[in-house]
């Protein structure tokens, strides 16, 4: 099982720290799996109140990034999951 596969677990079962693990899965998408447009869905969902400053820049930049991303390749395919 992958550790997105897990987070994924997390998300459906519990709601704690459910922020900071889309922040950690919207990084994952877009750092390793190559998913720009699943990682905007799950930026989508963080509530930024639920975050330190530093993880709100971390945030904006991931944002930036699966944007740029997602405009280069608009055929990903997405779901609601996360």
């Amino acid at each position: 099982m992958e550790a997105s596969d897990c987070m994924l677990d997390y998300l459906r079962m519990y709601r704690e720290r459910a922020a900071m693990v889309r922040l950690a899965l919207a990084q994952i998408f877009v750092e390793k799996l190559n998913r720009p447009s699943q990682a905007l869905r799950t930026i989508g969902k963080i509530d930024d109140r639920q975050l330190d400053d530093a993880k709100r820049k971390l945030l904006a930049t991931l944002q930036s990034k699966a944007t740029a991303a997602a405009e280069e390749y608009p055929y990903e395919a997405v779901t609601d999951e996360c």
